[in-house]
């Protein structure tokens, strides 16, 4: 959030360029899922519309293909027809494919106190 940017000793400038924020590279990097994504993570269930105009899908091509390298299970779906954060990902197919995916992860994980899910 823009506040805890603001107050962070790595910060920058509070000046909007372009209509976003000027964080330094370090904050960046740290809230990246493709930087700190590692051999051992969690299983990964990618849902990416083919139109959306905020995130292109081309990034969770490259997340899934590094996921692939790194050897963590990845599954990336491609909706078409659907935005960011489209209600659609919530229903039909797409709402058993997460339940799906969440009975396997916590299945797997039942015994592993640590065991953490990401969402976004």
């Amino acid at each position: 959030d823009y506040h805890a940017l603001h107050s962070c000793r790595y910060y920058i400038s509070s000046k909007f360029l372009a209509d976003r924020l000027v964080v330094p590279l370090i904050i960046l990097n740290l809230c990246s899922i493709y930087k700190n994504v590692k051999h051992g993570s969690p299983a990964f269930l990618l849902l990416h519309g083919d139109e959306d105009p905020v995130v292109p899908i081309s990034q969770s091509e490259l997340l899934e293909k590094k996921l692939l390298e790194l050897g963590v299970p990845v599954t990336l779906r491609k909706e078409q027809g659907l935005t960011h954060c489209d209600y659609r990902f919530n229903t039909g197919e797409n709402a058993a494919a997460i339940e799906n995916f969440l009975d396997e992860l916590l299945r797997k994980d039942s015994q592993n106190p640590t065991a953490s899910l990401l969402t976004c």
